[in-house]
């Protein structure tokens, strides 16, 4: 087995700043660490985070890409047994589980999830219904998604935080298809939620653990995240004092961020890691070591051939190791063709300067005798499987070591957010624990002095022509469909309109920014006069006035009213609710790609309850805020946008309950006023039993809300006497 090596020191200091030898702009802080142990493959970081989480005394926080909730942890109290047919039977328990068990046996314990709100072109590849599964599991347990990124980017860092002491950091999620030991088997049943079969291949990541006051700028890195997003509580970064003393390891946190609201932070984009693997790369003089799951990024590979034609007729050394392209998903694969067009430049200039470059695939084989038949063959051979390469790891010489989650990829750099860690060697002790780590690399796969523990891998050696001209062969014209542009785009997808917006402020252009308006209104109603197909003006002017409720003070309720008392019980609704579809959809949008411009104009109108509704994301508040009618429809639909409410809240929210009651509303109440036009006494009897039905339904839902409560507080003592203590106050 591998062991993590790891860097020890008692101690936390303060780093001068002339002393550094990176850039200001590749790092948002450098600090010192106690500790920093790397940890190599997916099952040593679990066995980690379940060690850690146990010893934990106040919170947990953790970030991710992506959660499975079934992930099998060990029990550190249940004894392994060994079953009636002699197989080993591991003491298991599931993430939910441990954490439920955690916060029942230390009632002041919180845990706390900050999950990426994915894009639904990967939902068959995670858990389903994950805020369900998570929601109310116990009062101490905390489950946020968070959607607010640009368009088309995501939330792709992975970070640990316990006690805010230990902060764990790399490209681990805390899901399903991560397992896997150092060795990596040909098979290996653990590589499974049941343990039991093997539900996919060999994976290879690296993680880092570290203590000390870095984890304290992890800490605020989150706590900023949560609260602009949530008005949960949270616990501040720990402000313990420290002693300064002569040794340390210096780390620095790189970032990437990009801004979706130019109020919160005065930069747009954070490029740190871009910068940081920028100047790692120029300042190498001997070796370089890059592992990663891509190899997207354009000004990567300028860097690097830069360097190549830097270093021409020396024996400086380059390692490039990379997933094998046919295990991307289906989307991944098409950037197959541009990842090998900048393999196929950094090979050509390699070779023209007499540098070595090694690139390769890492695969692991059924047994030795296999080697050299990747087919397999009828007598028995098997065919190998790959491995696939999901670490982000940087080595510059013995000086630098870099872990974190960004990948090779404009969009790492960009567009995502990502975060970092870079251990700069200060000391004889820490370079040569990063030579370390570099051997440890090289023998893993086959390159160094030392044979690997598990004889069957071997790192495939590749040349990106060949394989870039079978398929050429095999795919002539989607391998000339310039891909990158829509997967690894170099700047979010509506940068370029917010910036022309922001311009055009400046120079007080209003007429343009009142023509664009005025042509994303146009466009909706062209949208609703598609659904509508209105036969007259009148037709089109109330649908054109119920859709303006998103941009304009218009009485929705009250307009809709007069189109069915106009227009008729099946015409009136079905407008409303045609406008009332469109008039979302855009509010939304508009308010997420415009938040300062919407925030100016909205902060002042709506009433206070609407924020704090909504930021206390659940789906359960967001319900309140659409029914509420003291807020007005043009505040509900620019709030849902400026709190980025989960577009399947949304869709169900605005385009299925809201609809099918205002449409049921009007359509049978209007029915119900024509039939007694001619009798009052009748229309008022049935008025009176509608709004005592409500009041009943109402007070129901508010018993059994606080039935709920009680329940609650019951099994937490903690919350009961907060509770009364509120009520005393």
């Amino acid at each position: 087995m591998i062991k993590g090596t790891s860097l020890v020191t008692n101690c936390r200091v303060n780093i001068p700043h002339q002393t550094l030898t990176l850039s200001r702009r590749s790092y948002s802080s450098v600090s010192s660490a106690g500790s920093w142990e790397e940890l190599w493959e997916a099952g040593n970081y679990y066995d980690r985070v379940s060690e850690l989480i146990e010893d934990a005394q106040h919170y947990a926080i953790f970030v991710g890409w992506q959660i499975d909730s079934r992930l099998p942890f060990r029990h550190p109290q249940r004894p392994e047994t060994v079953s009636s047919s002699n197989s080993w039977q591991p003491s298991v328990e599931s993430l939910k589980e441990k954490v439920v068990r955690i916060c029942r046996e230390k009632p002041d314990f919180h845990v706390y999830f900050l999950m990426w709100d994915h894009a639904y072109f990967y939902v068959f590849e995670r858990e389903l219904l994950q805020g369900q599964v998570w929601e109310n599991i116990h009062p101490n347990v905390h489950f946020i998604f968070d959607n607010r990124h640009p368009f088309g980017g995501s939330h792709h860092e992975k970070l640990v935080v316990m006690d805010g002491k230990v902060a764990l950091a790399g490209g681990i999620d805390l899901c399903d298809e991560r397992w896997d030991s150092p060795q990596h088997f040909f098979e290996d049943p653990r590589r499974s939620l049941n343990l039991k079969h093997e539900h996919h291949g060999p994976y290879h990541d690296v993680g880092v653990q570290v203590s000390g006051p870095v984890c304290t700028e992890i800490h605020r890195h989150i706590e900023h995240r949560w609260r602009t997003l949530s008005s949960l509580s949270f616990p501040p970064p720990s402000q313990e004092t420290t002693e300064t003393i002569h040794e340390s390891h210096r780390v620095y946190v790189s970032r990437t961020l990009s801004s979706v609201d130019a109020e919160e932070t005065p930069h747009t984009i954070v490029r740190e890691c871009e910068f940081l693997f920028l100047e790692l790369i120029a300042i190498a003089k001997k070796r370089l070591i890059l592992e990663g799951q891509y190899f997207w990024s354009e000004r990567i590979c300028d860097a690097l051939i830069a360097k190549i034609e830097e270093m021409r007729g020396t024996d400086f050394q380059i390692y490039l190791i990379l997933a094998h392209i046919a295990d991307f998903t289906a989307l991944g694969k098409q950037m197959g063709y541009w990842e090998l067009r900048l393999l196929e430049k950094l090979e050509d200039a390699a070779t023209f300067a007499g540098v070595q470059l090694v690139m390769g695939r890492p695969y692991v084989y059924a047994s030795p005798d296999d080697f050299g038949h990747e087919l397999g063959d009828d007598i028995g051979r098997v065919k190998p499987k790959s491995i696939y390469v999901h670490s982000k790891v940087v080595i510059t010489d013995d000086s630098h070591l870099s872990i974190g989650s960004a990948n090779f990829a404009a969009r790492a750099f960009r567009v995502d957010t990502e975060l970092n860690l870079t251990l700069e060697a200060g000391n004889e002790n820490e370079r040569e624990h990063i030579r370390a780590v570099a051997e440890q690399i090289l023998n893993h796969w086959g390159l160094g002095k030392r044979t690997p523990e598990n004889p069957c891998i071997r790192l495939r050696i590749f040349h990106p022509h060949q394989e870039l001209r079978e398929l050429r062969a095999a795919h002539p014209i989607l391998s000339r469909i310039p891909w990158q542009i829509f997967f690894d785009p170099v700047m979010p997808w509506a940068f370029a309109i917010k910036k022309r917006v922001r311009l055009a402020v400046r120079r007080k252009k209003f007429g343009i920014l009142l023509g664009g308006l005025f042509l994303i209104w146009l466009t909706g109603l062209a949208c609703c006069v598609l659904l509508s197909n209105p036969e007259s003006p009148e037709q089109l002017s109330f649908l054109a006035l119920l859709y303006s409720a998103w941009l304009i003070p218009v009485p929705f309720v009250l307009t809709a009213v007069a189109a069915t008392l106009r227009l008729g019980t099946d015409l009136g609704p079905m407008l409303a609710v045609h406008a009332f579809w469109v008039a979302s959809i855009w509010g939304y949008f508009f308010a997420r790609v415009f938040p300062s411009a919407i925030r100016r104009i909205f902060t002042h109108t709506a009433p206070p309850r609407l924020p704090a509704l909504l930021a206390q994301r659940s789906f359960a508040h967001l319900l309140k805020v659409l029914f509420d009618p003291r807020i007005g429809v043009r505040n509900k639909i620019a709030f849902e946008g400026l709190f980025y409410v989960p577009l399947p809240w949304l869709l169900v929210g605005n385009l299925l309950l809201v609809p099918s009651v205002i449409y049921v509303t009007l359509h049978y109440g209007g029915k119900i006023i024509d039939s007694t036009k001619s009798n009052p006494y009748g229309l008022l009897m049935i008025w009176v039993a509608v709004v005592s039905m409500s009041a009943s339904v109402l007070q129901g839902l508010k018993t059994l809300v606080s039935r709920k409560r009680i329940e609650k507080m019951i099994e937490n003592p903690e919350t009961q006497r907060a509770h009364h203590g509120k009520k005393a106050a």
